[in-house]
């Protein structure tokens, strides 16, 4: 790896538009589900319950956080406007290290979600930065 060709500027943008955009688009979802909940007369107890157990938004935020992660690998690659693929693996990682430190800091809150859900999700995350890389390789290409 040329240090000439690697930005770690573009790797930390690229993981920042990930986190803020998965994490503001998540929360607004959830304060919108837990919105609907409570307008039909669910106590907080219940909507907390629901919320945990609901497999279509479980699905939703793991498809939103796998856009972001494409979306963090394809800006890496575009901020970084050489090695593509390289910034938008490393961001990946980036990206994988976080979700595995917050899932060990957080116990109480990453054991409500399924085993599924944890391993698609790790499982997910480097291909999907990988081919936010990838779409900007094949625009510079063009």
């Amino acid at each position: 790896m040329n240090a000439e060709t690697f930005s770690i500027k573009a790797v930390f943008v690229g993981w920042l538009v990930d986190m803020l955009g998965t994490f503001i688009v998540a929360g607004v979802i959830g304060v919108i589900a837990g919105l609907m909940l409570g307008a039909s007369g669910t106590t907080p107890q219940q909507i907390e319950s629901e919320l945990a157990g609901a497999t279509g938004l479980q699905i939703l935020s793991l498809f939103v956080g796998l856009f972001f992660t494409g979306l963090g690998g394809y800006i890496a690659a575009r901020v970084g406007n050489t090695s593509e693929m390289m910034h938008a693996f490393a961001t990946g990682i980036l990206a994988l290290l976080t979700g595995i430190l917050l899932t060990a800091a957080m116990p109480e809150s990453t054991s409500q979600l399924p085993r599924w859900y944890q391993a698609a999700s790790w499982i997910l995350t480097l291909p999907s930065a990988l081919m936010g890389g990838y779409v900007r390789s094949r625009q510079v290409a063009l």
